[in-house]
């Protein structure tokens, strides 16, 4: 990682826009952690100078009086769900015209600080999209040692999966991703309904939900596209890893994008690798 001057991180603060979705219920105790997790979010992007975009699904308006008051742009959630809410951030985050556009849940408060390590290779050129990799090596073996131990093993399986299937160790089950602005049409055009994959003996749509932030990265990869990891310092909210420790319903949240994305991501490459720009450029290495 090259040390930069106060001028050069002043230039990718100006040239980099944050997109993120949220939707807390007030009624909701999970939620209530998740909200605070996300104005120190905002808070932490906007004093950085980063432009923050937020589309929201029906928070309170008092969070959203909140987040505003600390410089975020909000815009109502046009069409329900994870993956179109998503969609729409992005849309809104390539609007602004920046050269460098972040998606990143809000719940992550501290990653932030370490969002510039991610867009330096794009700010030099040497890389398309970056990976952001959280994960440390101990006694051996990755490990996330933060997280919830169901999240932990989720994704450490889930990521054994991907490097045995492609060749490729990244941590792509890390949600946020950066990008150069023109590469936000591949998650702009996606859409997982319209791909199936053999699930339980039938064929099933991908469901165009978790897949919908991982399988643009790797038709990137196919189409030759420079994409890295960049290894980051990240460590999960205290608070929310002790929520989740031991709670079923977090627990069947992470076997469920388990049982997702592996069939998923599994399908789109076995499908598209052979025919792709990437095996060409394999072959004549």
């Amino acid at each position: 990682m090259i040390e930069l001057t106060e001028k050069e991180k002043q230039e990718i603060y100006d040239n980099t826009v944050v997109c993120t979705t949220t939707f807390y219920k007030p009624t909701s105790e999970i939620d209530k952690n998740r909200e605070q997790f996300a104005k120190n979010f905002v808070r932490n992007a906007t004093d950085f100078g980063y432009e923050t975009i937020v589309v929201d699904g029906g928070s309170t308006d008092g969070f959203l009086r909140e987040i505003e008051r600390y410089g975020a742009r909000i815009f109502e959630e046009a069409e329900k769900g994870m993956s179109p809410s998503r969609r729409q951030t992005i849309r809104e985050g390539y609007n602004t015209g920046k050269r460098f556009v972040s998606w990143i849940e809000p719940e992550k408060e501290g990653y932030i600080k370490e969002l510039e390590k991610t867009v330096v290779p794009l700010w030099k050129g040497e890389a398309d999209l970056v990976v952001p990799d959280a994960r440390i090596v101990v006694n051996g073996r990755y490990r996330i040692p933060s997280y919830p131990t169901s999240q932990e093993n989720e994704e450490m399986y889930g990521n054994d999966c991907w490097r045995e299937l492609t060749g490729f160790d990244l941590d792509i089950w890390r949600g946020p991703k950066t990008l150069i602005r023109e590469e936000s049409k591949e998650f702009l055009e996606y859409d997982g309904k319209k791909h199936f994959c053999k699930r339980n003996g039938r064929e099933e749509p991908y469901g165009d939900g978790w897949d919908s932030i991982v399988t643009p990265v790797i038709k990137m990869m196919l189409d030759g596209k420079r994409v890295i990891g960049v290894k980051v310092d990240y460590v999960h909210p205290k608070r929310q890893t002790e929520f989740e420790e031991g709670n079923y319903e977090a627990t069947m949240k992470r076997l469920n994008q388990l049982n997702n994305l592996v069939p998923a991501f599994t399908d789109y490459w076995n499908k598209n690798y052979p025919i792709s720009k990437l095996r060409k450029i394999r072959e004549t290495d």
